[in-house]
């Protein structure tokens, strides 16, 4: 049986202006202890006081940006709508149209993101229609660069950007279009 003690996050974030971004992978250690890394990255208000200046951007969080308790940002592909309806039908469909989880009754909001690339042309209104409809889809600017596996990670920077640029939020998940997030037991351990 698993049981998760402690939140330790490891030497591996990434600084964004004042918001500190750490992976999923990051986030559970059996030790008691925070890392020393940890405590250099964040003082006792919260703060950002290091990090590493190459992860450091001039992102500007705007203060009529909606606010939210946890943002999870699912990078996806265009042609994925299968997957991004699986998720909406899924676990997604905990989170009621507040943003409140419908199955834990916490009072924390959340937003799912669907991010996709610059659709080509023949899928432009494919996307629209489908952001119209849900409201959570964020087109990326990937630079140029197609919309492939290889450049995931500029898709997943890109989508970090976007959503420091367009919500403010408490905590930040990032997860696959192929993962299942039991809400309530994040909502939980998060608290």
């Amino acid at each position: 049986r698993c049981e998760f003690h402690t939140v330790r996050p490891s030497s591996r974030f990434m600084a964004y202006g004042r918001t500190l971004v750490l992976t999923w992978a990051c986030c559970f250690s059996f030790a008691g202890s925070v890392s020393p890394l940890l405590r250099r990255a964040i003082d006792s208000k919260g703060e950002i006081t290091s990090g590493p200046a190459e992860l450091q951007t001039n992102v500007t969080n705007h203060p009529g940006n909606p606010v939210v308790d946890l943002l999870v940002i699912i990078p996806s592909s265009v042609k994925e709508l299968d997957k991004r309806v699986a998720v909406r039908h899924s676990w997604g469909k905990y989170i009621d149209s507040f943003g409140r989880c419908k199955r834990c009754n916490s009072s924390r909001t959340v937003k799912i993101l669907f991010g996709v690339a610059r659709p080509a042309e023949g899928d432009v209104r494919m996307v629209e229609k489908e952001t119209e409809v849900f409201g959570d889809m964020a087109v990326l600017n990937l630079g140029g660069q197609a919309d492939h596996y290889r450049n995931l990670t500029a898709k997943v920077r890109s989508f970090l950007e976007y959503a420091l640029q367009h919500f403010r939020f408490g905590l930040l998940l990032k997860v696959d279009t192929d993962s299942f997030v039991f809400m309530d037991r994040f909502l939980s351990m998060a608290e």
